[in-house]
């Protein structure tokens, strides 16, 4: 964890929030009162898990109660706040707790092969993490649809990178067959409902445009059906044989395409267990052996 880049993101939080009652109500503090004052708020949030101290005037330490307090937060712009719109600073002084003790959590929690999930993104949404340190773990699937590896934390995704999986001694093609046989259990509960005959899925974990890549979803014996992944959490389907809801699916991804909102360009078929593009003029193309659809 980088904790200065923690800050500079944290320093995003300072936007108009309501009103709160706690420093707020307090008699006016100068800059040393108020260091110290977060310093307390601070260790009682984050616990008896992390380690809180008064470093100056304008800076605490923070850190996990393990490793020790090697974290800086300076308070001079939080001060600032506290007196131009002190009605605001205990909101802002929260979202920062919790966010320390998200990253804490994290940082306690050791990366393991249980985390890893597959899931299905538009190519262009995936582009940012193509490079640098960032470096995420992708695969072509079908069109302009990826195949990304997650890592569940729990409380949020993160995308894997290359140096998860040397970390956890896994090559791609075997972290990417773990991730699709683990989704299941992560997924948590699925949500779905008919609107126009078309099917709408989504999951209570965040995961559903990884629905598709479920076992059973294009199996043998599955239901010939099309496919669109229409966000991040949204995946539709329409059975091939039934013409009203195919027809309702292709118009919403038309009219996403004619918003420019369109998560995919990619309508999938799964037909007889094998996954195929429909193109926009109709045609339908199954994948060869050297193709990367799975």
């Amino acid at each position: 964890m980088n904790w200065r880049g923690l800050f500079c993101l944290l320093a995003g939080l300072f936007i108009s929030v309501p009103a709160s009652a706690k420093l707020a109500d307090t008699i006016e503090l100068d800059q040393a009162g108020f260091t110290r004052l977060v310093t307390d708020f601070l260790a009682v949030e984050l616990g008896k898990g992390a380690c809180v101290e008064l470093e100056t005037s304008t800076s605490l330490l923070f850190g996990s109660a393990d490793e020790g307090c090697h974290n800086r937060l300076e308070t001079t712009a939080l001060y600032a706040v506290y007196v131009s719109a002190p009605d605001v600073i205990d909101l802002k002084l929260e979202k920062i707790a919790r966010q320390i003790a998200a990253d804490l959590k994290a940082i306690e929690q050791p990366l393991s092969t249980e985390q890893l999930v597959s899931v299905l993104r538009g190519a262009n949404s995936v582009q940012s993490y193509l490079s640098g340190e960032k470096n995420a773990v992708i695969r072509p699937f079908a069109g302009d649809m990826v195949e990304v590896l997650m890592i569940d934390r729990g409380d949020r995704l993160e995308f894997a990178t290359e140096a998860d999986l040397a970390a956890l001694k896994l090559d791609a093609p075997t972290a990417f067959e773990t991730g699709r046989a683990q989704l299941k259990s992560h997924l948590g509960q699925i949500a779905g409902q008919t609107m126009h005959q078309v099917s709408l899925q989504s999951s209570s974990a965040g995961l559903g445009s990884g629905i598709p890549l479920l076992s059973g979803a294009c199996a043998a014996d599955a239901t010939n059906a099309y496919w669109y992944v229409f966000d991040r959490n949204l995946v539709m389907k329409a059975d091939e044989t039934n013409a009203v809801a195919v027809a309702n699916l292709l118009r919403l991804v038309n009219q996403a395409r004619a918003d420019k909102t369109a998560y995919s360009e990619t309508v999938l078929l799964c037909q007889s267990g094998r996954w195929a593009i429909r193109k926009q003029n109709g045609e339908i193309h199954f994948a060869s052996a050297s193709d990367t659809l799975r």
